[in-house]
């Protein structure tokens, strides 16, 4: 194992626990659908 593995191996975690997971706070959804829900009630939205 060398440096450059640990950071990539750290960077795929980090991708993962931040945008990949189903968070708690949105409902159990990953950031990714709840981003698309989100977009998708704007459009409906009067303007």
């Amino acid at each position: 194992m060398s440096l450059e593995d640990a950071r990539c191996k750290i960077e795929a975690w980090r991708i993962h626990y931040n945008q990949r997971r189903p968070h708690s706070a949105l409902g159990w959804m990953t950031p990714s659908e709840f981003a698309e829900k989100s977009a998708g009630c704007q459009k409906t939205q009067p303007t």
